[in-house]
């Protein structure tokens, strides 16, 4: 998926735990605070450009 839609994109998701959780052996509690970062960086306007893929589905522009 298109890196504005990070927030609902699985396999990005499984990615990130993979590199997160096996490879570099980070507690699975790593998840959840990224999974917010990832949320509130795809609601940023550069991000979504005004489309209404972004968190919440409105465009805000």
């Amino acid at each position: 998926m298109p890196a504005n839609q990070a927030f609902e994109d699985d396999n990005r998701k499984a990615l990130d735990e993979a590199v997160l959780i096996d490879l570099l052996g980070l507690p699975k509690t790593i998840l959840e605070p990224l999974n917010l970062l990832r949320r509130l960086w795809c609601e940023e306007p550069s991000v979504h450009g005004g489309k209404s893929t972004r968190p919440g589905g409105k465009s805000k522009v």
